[in-house]
C-alpha cells in the first residue's frame, strides 16, 4: 500500500580506495509488512466499537425517551420489594416514576444498576418509595385539615 510501502529504493554509499561510490539499489522493509498488519487490525477494531458504540447510544435514547420505560423500570423494583398491593398502589408507582424520579432519577437508578447489583437498586428504590409515601400521606392530611377543622367548628356551634 502507498502508506506502507514494501519496496523502496536505498541510496547505499560504498568506500573502496579513497573512492566514495553511490549506489541507489532496491530495498524491501519486512517491518512495514508487520505495521500494515497491526494498523488494518486497529482500523478494523475502531470500525467495530463505533458500531457498538452507536447502538448503545441509540438503545439509552430509547429507554430516556419512552415513559412506559421508565414506569416500568420503577414498578419492577417495587415489585421485587412486594411494596405493589393494590390498584391505587399501581397508579402511585407510575406517579412515582413521572413526578418524583423523573428522567434524570430513573436514569440514575439505571447507572447504578449497570455498575452494582440490582439488591443496591432495590434497597434504594425502597427507600425512595418509602419517602414518596410518607409525603404523599403527609400532603392529604394538610388537605384534610381545614375540612376538620370546619366540621369541627360545626360540631362546636350551638344548635338553634
Amino acid at each position: 500500500s502507498p502508506r506502507f510501502p514494501r519496496v523502496t529504493l536505498c541510496d547505499i554509499r560504498i568506500r573502496q580506495l579513497q573512492n566514495l561510490q553511490r549506489f541507489t539499489v532496491q530495498c524491501v522493509l519486512p517491518i512495514n509488512l508487520f505495521n500494515e498488519k497491526i494498523f488494518i487490525f486497529i482500523w478494523f477494531w475502531l470500525v467495530f466499537i463505533a458500531c457498538i458504540a452507536s447502538f448503545n447510544l441509540v438503545y439509552w435514547t430509547y429507554l430516556i425517551m419512552f415513559t412506559k420505560n421508565k414506569v416500568d423500570y420503577a414498578k419492577k423494583y417495587l415489585k421485587i420489594n412486594d411494596e405493589l398491593h393494590t390498584n391505587f398502589d399501581k397508579k402511585l408507582a407510575a406517579k412515582f416514576a413521572e413526578s418524583y424520579l423523573r428522567d434524570d432519577g430513573i436514569f440514575l437508578l439505571r447507572i447504578i444498576a449497570r455498575n452494582s447489583t440490582d439488591m443496591v437498586v432495590t434497597d434504594l428504590v425502597k427507600h425512595l418509595w418509602a419517602i414518596f409515601k410518607d409525603k404523599q400521606n403527609t400532603k392529604k392530611n394538610r388537605e384534610l385539615e381545614p375540612e376538620m377543622d370546619t366540621m369541627l367548628d360545626e360540631a362546636k356551634e350551638p344548635l338553634t
